[in-house]
């Protein structure tokens, strides 16, 4: 669930923007929940949040994930909340992340 396209979630039809918007959540997922494990991050003393908001997506019914998420992607929320806690051995992908929110959620 924690992949899944928002609208998807709350039982729209699939779209191929919806694959899209998915692959844009696992880059988040990755960039923030795996990326802690190389030796990398931990060479350099960063240490992962203690709470990682990314676990809203992943307990909870559809609607509540769908509502997390579509709080978590707004220009704000994301530069404030999951952005952060990308360790700074992903700097490089942070530029990505404004184009990639502002291409799927262009209103939000």
């Amino acid at each position: 669930m924690q992949f899944m396209a928002v609208e998807v979630l709350r039982q729209a039809e699939h779209t191929y923007r919806h694959d899209l918007e998915s692959f844009f959540h696992a880059l988040l997922w990755m960039c923030v929940r795996e990326s802690w494990t190389k030796s990398q991050c931990s060479s350099r003393g960063e240490k992962p949040p203690e709470e990682s908001l990314l676990r809203r997506w992943e307990i909870g019914s559809f609607k509540y994930i769908a509502a997390a998420k579509e709080g978590d992607v707004t220009v704000n929320r994301l530069e404030e909340g999951i952005i952060g806690e990308f360790p700074e051995a992903l700097d490089v992908v942070k530029p990505l992340r404004p184009r990639i929110r502002k291409i799927l959620f262009p209103l939000v």
